[in-house]
């Protein structure tokens, strides 16, 4: 068996090198990209097509000339590896998927042989997405996959003809440790899905449905209400229904994990939540909307300018934060509300603010914009995601200084 694997190893890596090589002399007519996704995590494996093909188009519109003409091989791993197969299948039929052993021989080949290496872009949730707001989702559903999805509705107890939010929240299941124990660096961005049952009730009262989103790992939603659904813990979870429930609903609510990226990608707004770390927020995007951790270092809050224009800004983990000696404060359960019911009323009045929500708002963006430079730009492209208007009119007069 063992020589078996090798044979066929050995096959693979000769038949990648002669596949570069036919790439190579045709590379003056046809410039081939590999784009390789984060197949093993959902957000990634809905997110990261997106953005490329938004960037992918952007560029096609500028290019002057017919030649080269631009292929792409995309690979999305294995397909017993993959995070949701449903929607590996969904972005199989909009892409062009090679099989995981074929990219991996090119890439194989490609290091051995690197004039023959093919140029492997990096791929980012947190890419450009200036337009996201402003384009219509790639992914669609099948007719059938709706009325499997219309028969997740009734087995949830869900009014399919009323409007619902997703609930998103990171907790200790996320990367939850068999010791029972959870890394601080974890716990800096987990919270109890308790903390939103004010959030939901308020939403309930306003006449929405509200379902809580996960992967069957999350501690049980304690809050028993009728338009509350546990949708994380239920018997009823489905791969189809874990997109399908993302892609639809009115908005998320989220703390930034997962569902929300499959929001994002099917031009669903969110409202994020007490985001720890700058560097990885979807500030691109105008579908979101936010508020940070309040950064507190010596016992001293963190001003907006203090965050972007130090280092503060590009740390990649909350365990940097740590390190650097930074502690979070983080909205009360009243304040969450607060924020949730003031992106309601943006949402319900078409995301048209007051003069004066409007006015704060750029100004709050124009430091960030201001603060992360041609280097910010370059990843993110133009600052178009909004802080949310209640943590504004809450902290600006220190926030802002």
């Amino acid at each position: 068996m063992r020589a078996l694997k090798l044979i066929i190893k050995r096959f693979v890596f000769v038949f990648s090198i002669l596949v570069l090589a036919v790439l190579h002399l045709v590379k003056p007519l046809v410039r081939v990209r590999l784009m390789i996704v984060g197949f093993h995590k959902f957000g990634h494996l809905a997110l990261e097509p997106d953005l490329a093909l938004l960037k992918i188009r952007a560029e096609n519109a500028t290019q002057k000339t017919r030649l080269p003409i631009n292929v792409y091989f995309w690979g999305l791993g294995p397909r017993k590896l993959r995070s949701n197969q449903v929607l590996a299948a969904m972005w199989s039929k909009q892409i062009l998927v090679i099989p995981s052993w074929l990219i991996d021989g090119l890439v194989k080949a490609g290091e051995t042989f690197r004039k023959l290496s093919l140029v492997i872009p990096k791929l980012s949730i947190h890419g450009p997405a200036n337009l996201q707001a402003s384009t219509k989702p790639t992914l669609q559903f099948t007719a059938d996959q709706i009325r499997q999805g219309e028969a997740g509705f009734l087995n949830l107890g869900m009014d399919m003809h009323r409007p619902y939010v997703c609930l998103v929240v990171r907790d200790s299941g996320h990367n939850s440790d068999p010791s029972g124990a959870e890394h601080p660096e974890y716990e800096f961005r987990n919270f109890d899905v308790d903390t939103f049952a004010d959030v939901a009730t308020a939403l309930v009262g306003r006449g929405y449905q509200v379902v809580r989103m996960g992967a069957g790992k999350e501690k049980p939603f304690s809050l028993k209400a009728d338009g509350v659904f546990d949708y994380a813990t239920s018997r009823h979870r489905t791969e189809l229904m874990d997109v399908f429930l993302a892609a639809n609903c009115s908005f998320a609510v989220s703390t930034q994990t997962g569902p929300d990226a499959v929001c994002l990608a099917f031009r669903r707004p969110v409202c994020f939540v007490d985001i720890p770390i700058f560097s990885q927020f979807f500030f691109g995007s105008g579908l979101a909307y936010w508020n940070p951790t309040i950064y507190v270092k010596n016992s001293v809050q963190l001003t907006l300018k203090e965050i972007v224009n130090s280092e503060l800004m590009w740390i990649k983990t909350t365990d940097d934060l740590l390190n650097l000696g930074i502690t979070g404060i983080r909205s009360t359960p009243l304040q969450i509300t607060e924020n949730v019911l003031s992106f309601l009323d943006l949402y319900e009045n078409d995301f048209k603010s007051s003069e004066v929500d409007n006015e704060v708002s750029e100004l709050a963006n124009a430091i960030v914009a201001a603060g992360m430079g041609d280097i910010g730009r370059g990843i993110f492209g133009d600052v178009k995601a909004r802080f949310n208007p209640a943590f504004l009119r809450r902290n600006a007069d220190w926030f802002l200084r």
